[in-house]
């Protein structure tokens, strides 16, 4: 791709400065400042515009600022604008792709001080802008949309987390029910078997009153030579039939125990 090149125009044979220059001027206070030069006083010189013809070029004169005798003097810090301009342009138009001065730079005749892109990339910028433009808008268009779906789907998560926590209370009160119930259940057992434990103590208590006339042996079993005297010896099959009976309900009470 061809480069275009800003050139700067015939300023002069010289180097010329971009900018400003820092000076120190001496102000009289009762005096006055002499510009001393081969031609005495010099009106400051004329604008020099770019391209002008080096023939042409007025003369330029410098002088030192002297210091009168009786007066004083006051130290001024400032900046002096040089009259010594030139007005810099491109030969076409176009649009600048690099600027390779600055303010304040040293430059020579004939210097490149920037490029411009080639003639016709202002419709490719353009298209290519409107093309950058274009993908921008779609690109915003489907994060738009996939942010709307991730908070759809945000929602719904949430939704289901809410619902999955509304089962799991419900979970855990109908489990804490059951146990409830069973303890109940448990406790109404509990309750059951000690009053059947009661009642057979009761009843093997009766039972041994009749068969043996006492029940003051606790955790004795009960024989037939206990039941002789109350039964009679003439009763042996009744004294045969209630010895296992009664060692059976002996032997349950104490596993209960």
């Amino acid at each position: 791709m061809k480069k275009v090149f800003i050139i700067i125009g015939r300023l002069s044979h010289r180097t010329k400065v971009i900018g400003g220059v820092l000076a120190v001027l001496a102000v009289s206070g009762s005096g006055y400042l002499a510009f001393a030069s081969s031609g005495g006083l010099e009106t400051p010189p004329m604008l020099v515009e770019a391209g002008a013809d080096a023939s042409k070029e007025p003369t330029i004169h410098t002088a030192q600022p002297v210091l009168l005798s009786n007066s004083s003097s006051t130290i001024l810090i400032g900046t002096v604008l040089s009259h010594e301009t030139a007005n810099i342009y491109s030969r076409r138009d176009g649009i600048v792709e690099d600027v390779l001065v600055d303010i304040g730079d040293k430059v020579r005749k004939d210097q490149v001080v920037a490029l411009l892109l080639p003639q016709g990339v202002e419709g490719q910028s353009a298209a290519m802008i409107g093309e950058k433009n274009a993908m921008k808008s779609q690109a915003e268009a489907e994060f738009r949309k996939a942010q709307v779906v991730a908070d759809e789907t945000l929602i719904s998560a949430r939704q289901e987390i809410q619902e999955m926590e509304t089962e799991l209370l419900v979970t855990q009160r109908e489990q804490e029910a059951l146990l409830n119930e069973f303890a109940d259940k448990e406790a109404d057992i509990r309750q059951m078997t000690e009053q059947a434990f009661t009642t057979v103590r009761m009843a093997k208590q009766v039972t041994e009153q009749i068969l043996t006339g006492t029940n003051s042996r606790p955790g004795v079993d009960i024989q037939e030579r206990h039941m002789m005297d109350q039964l009679g010896l003439l009763n042996r099959q009744e004294r045969y039939d209630m010895e296992p009976l009664f060692i059976q309900l002996s032997r349950t009470e104490k596993k209960f125990l």
